[in-house]
């Protein structure tokens, strides 16, 4: 499992130190304009099979690349009791909502997992689901994840807050 963190760990710093500084259409937003860096606390999950654990601590970055576009990483407790690791992208163009500067998009995200056994999730080492993001004018907000199941592994719904670090 470390070699897949740390794996993951090298993804997303050589992410941000290559990333470009912020584009065009970001540039004109104003200076209180989301973060473009931003820390995803797993909070829980609900599955189709209720013998699951849904309570799945983790942490990770978020990097938005554009708009509807983000790559994101990290650690978190699976349902299985088990230290897990996933590298995404996150592809969002559709605006649900876009309201006194809140917004929603839906989108899709896929990518790789570990930490299951093929048992249990057929189809790691990957990973796919619907995607839907809400955020405040800050970059404050969650992401809710679907993914339906596969095999005779449990679909799931899972959560995440999203703490914006800066990097606009």
């Amino acid at each position: 499992m470390s070699g897949l963190v740390r794996g993951i760990a090298c993804l997303l710093a050589a992410t941000c130190a290559a990333a470009p500084g912020p584009r065009p259409a970001l540039a004109a937003a104003s200076a209180g304009a989301a973060s473009r860096i931003a820390l995803d606390v797993t909070i829980a999950s609900v599955h189709a099979r209720h013998s699951l654990n849904d309570f799945n601590p983790g942490i990770g970055l978020e990097m938005r690349i554009a708009p509807g576009l983000s790559l994101a990483g990290g650690i978190y407790r699976n349902s299985y009791r088990r230290t897990s690791g996933y590298a995404v992208v996150g592809y969002t163009p559709w605006r649900l909502l876009q309201r006194h500067g809140w917004a929603g998009r839906l989108g899709v995200a896929a990518g790789l997992i570990g930490g299951y056994r093929t048992s249990e999730v057929r189809t790691q080492p990957l990973l796919a689901g619907l995607l839907f993001e809400l955020r405040d004018p800050a970059g404050w907000g969650i992401n809710l994840l679907g993914v339906p199941p596969a095999g005779h592994g449990s679909g799931f719904a899972g959560l995440q807050l999203v703490v914006p670090l800066g990097g606009g």
